[in-house]
């Protein structure tokens, strides 16, 4: 392609960066759990699910996320 397509949405289409002070409650929290792992889908997708809210990456950083070594 020679021209990007996206410079022809006008800006207030574009959504404001907005600072997030939102936080899931505890229950919410519990409900999620509870939702997930009864569900029917296959269980690494469960558990990256649930790494995601214990560590509070993006997917995509979960994704490319390489074993560490540990330092004693």
């Amino acid at each position: 392609m020679t021209v990007n397509p996206a410079v022809m949405v006008a800006t207030r289409y574009i959504g404001k960066a907005r600072k997030r002070s939102r936080v899931l409650t505890p229950n919410e929290i519990r409900l999620y759990l509870r939702t997930i792992y009864q569900s029917n889908i296959r269980r690494q997708f469960k558990l990256a699910l649930h790494i995601i809210l214990l560590t509070l990456s993006r997917k995509s950083e979960l994704l490319l996320a390489q074993r560490g070594i540990l330092c004693t």
